[in-house]
């Protein structure tokens, strides 16, 4: 299906964990890492379908509420006041 979502980063990780409802939509899913392959070794595999009809084991983040995000980011590394500037600019 070649379905984007949400980049996930450490810093979205973060802040998705101190804030989850920047979440605004997760997939419920089989997700497991690539060990046994040279070729795609590390590489995750998301089975959204269920083809390999293994148990669901992760929710996986597929879009962000950006505006929130990027305050939560500001506020994250920069603290309050960095905030409370940044919204008077936006």
């Amino acid at each position: 299906q070649r379905i984007l979502g949400a980049v996930m980063h450490d810093l979205t990780a973060i802040v998705g964990y101190i804030a989850p409802d920047i979440y605004t939509e997760t997939w419920h899913s089989s997700t497991h890492c690539v060990v046994d392959q040279t070729t795609s070794i590390g590489q995750t595999i998301v089975d959204q379908d269920n083809n390999t009809h293994k148990t669901k084991n992760s929710y996986i983040p597929m879009k962000l509420d950006v505006a929130s995000y990027k305050e939560n980011v500001i506020k994250v590394l920069f603290g309050e006041e960095a905030l409370e500037e940044y919204i008077k600019y936006v």
